[in-house]
């Protein structure tokens, strides 16, 4: 039993957590953002955390259409090499130093860490939301909607590093 989650229709549900100062990670160039999600349904991009669209800031998204793995990226897509299991409840998490991408599936590296991105962390002005990727062409209502569950959602401003991203994959809401 997980506890209050968030049950995401894949159609127009998400939550905005708004454009807060604390929010903007572009000066330090450092984020990590981690989540449990259980996805219901595949699909071309099923979007975790976004702040602006999936290159402009940092974001976390399962690209179904390349086989459901973790993605992200600047100029660059990046993608983690193992993909996310449908209907299993599963610890995702990408961390972004400067250009450099490493994401973690369940505490494990996926694919080559300092995966090159393109360039860091852009401030485009715009919120950030979970479960939902926030293309301006598609503004107001956003585009990629999640279809799943979606629990315990973490960004920081820093680097975590793979005991970091263990310890908090362990320290889970309902214990």
């Amino acid at each position: 039993d997980r506890g209050s989650v968030l049950s995401l229709d894949g159609v127009d549900d998400y939550v905005n957590l708004g454009n807060d100062v604390s929010l903007d990670l572009s000066d330090d160039g450092q984020a990590t953002v981690a989540a449990w999600v259980k996805m219901a349904v595949s699909k071309n991009h099923n979007s975790i955390v976004t702040k602006g669209e999936w290159k402009d800031a940092y974001s976390l998204l399962i690209k179904g259409d390349a086989g459901d793995v973790l993605w992200t990226g600047n100029d660059t897509s990046v993608f983690s090499a193992e993909p996310v299991p449908l209907g299993i409840w599963t610890h995702v998490a990408v961390v972004i130093d400067g250009n450099l991408t490493t994401f973690y599936i369940n505490g494990q590296v996926s694919g080559s860490a300092g995966q090159d991105r393109g360039g860091s962390i852009d401030n485009p002005g715009t919120g950030v939301c979970i479960g939902r990727e926030q293309y301006s062409g598609s503004m107001p209502a956003g585009r990629w909607f999640f279809n799943g569950l979606i629990d315990d959602v973490r960004i920081f401003n820093a680097a975590l590093c793979p005991r970091q991203i263990i310890q908090i994959m362990n320290n889970r809401p309902d214990g």
